[in-house]
């Protein structure tokens, strides 16, 4: 992970080690995991790979199966480690001159009195390839910059977009946002 993303990081305040190797590995995840999990090395299982990896770089475990291009997620890991979690996730895919970006979030302390969100965009060659990360922000980007410079809109009049992001938990990350109405109540 270059050091211009550890700066970004950080999420959770005072908790040592613990969040800052969730931090790291969080954003590992976001580069490496798709790729691995879809094309592992020969011979080896992408899945053991990933909590391998987890388990012996940062002390960290997937706390749920991940879940990748099926019904209801694009891509969501869920990590742990000494009770606290990271969730991560994939709000968004568009493709712009043969290069795929995406939106990532990751959050932390959805259940704590600090909950924090990261919003991280990436590219990519191909939806099975390693990403590369472009920009790490605690603020909602509203959209996706091409390397071009075009803004890939999000769908943000998406329900389900609105329920992953969970703007309402995350109020920091949304500053004046009107996707703070709309669901403020809402537990999801």
């Amino acid at each position: 992970m270059p050091d211009r993303w550890k700066a970004k990081m950080g999420m959770g305040g005072n908790m040592g080690d613990a969040v800052a190797n969730l931090d790291a590995a969080a954003i590992w995840v976001i580069e490496q995991a798709i790729a691995l999990l879809e094309q592992p090395p020969a011979g080896r299982d992408g899945l053991s790979m990933l909590s391998e990896t987890l388990a012996a770089q940062w002390g960290v475990t997937l706390t749920a199966p991940p879940a990748l291009n099926n019904e209801r997620y694009l891509a969501l890991f869920q990590i742990g480690r000494d009770g606290i979690t990271h969730r991560v996730q994939t709000l968004h895919r568009a493709w712009d001159d043969g290069v795929l970006y995406e939106l990532w979030q990751v959050t932390a302390g959805e259940d704590g009195p600090t909950p924090q969100a990261l919003f991280i965009t990436t590219r990519c060659d191909d939806l099975e390839a390693v990403r590369q990360v472009r920009r790490a922000s605690r603020h909602f980007p509203g959209a996706i910059t091409s390397d071009e410079g075009r803004q890939l809109p999000l769908p943000l009049g998406n329900r389900r977009l609105l329920d992953d992001m969970r703007p309402w938990l995350f109020p920091d990350s949304f500053p004046g946002s009107t996707l703070l109405a709309d669901g403020g109540n809402d537990t999801a």
